[in-house]
C-alpha cells in the first residue's frame, strides 16, 4: 500500500528538518524508534530515508512541527 503523503509533504518536512534544535532532533529520533522505522547512526548524527518512513511517523512529525513549532511553518 502506498503512502498517503505526497512528495511535496515529504520535501517540505525535509526542508524543516535541515536546521533542527537539539530538542527537535531528539523528538525525531524518538518517533523513528517508537515506530520501528529504519535509521542509521554515527558520530555525525542520525540518518533516515524520509521516503521510507511509515505514515504514522510522517503524521507525528508533521503535527509536531506544525503545532509545537509553528514558527518553522511560517
Amino acid at each position: 500500500m502506498g503512502s498517503i503523503y505526497t512528495y511535496k509533504d515529504k520535501h517540505d518536512l525535509y526542508l524543516l528538518m535541515t536546521s533542527l534544535t537539539e530538542e527537535d532532533a531528539r523528538y525525531v529520533f524518538s518517533v523513528l524508534k517508537k515506530n520501528d522505522d529504519e535509521f542509521s547512526e554515527n558520530s555525525n548524527g542520525i540518518f533516515f530515508d524520509i521516503n521510507r518512513v511509515c505514515d504514522r511517523t510522517m503524521c507525528e512529525l508533521i503535527m509536531y512541527f506544525k503545532h509545537l513549532r509553528p514558527s518553522l511553518y511560517d
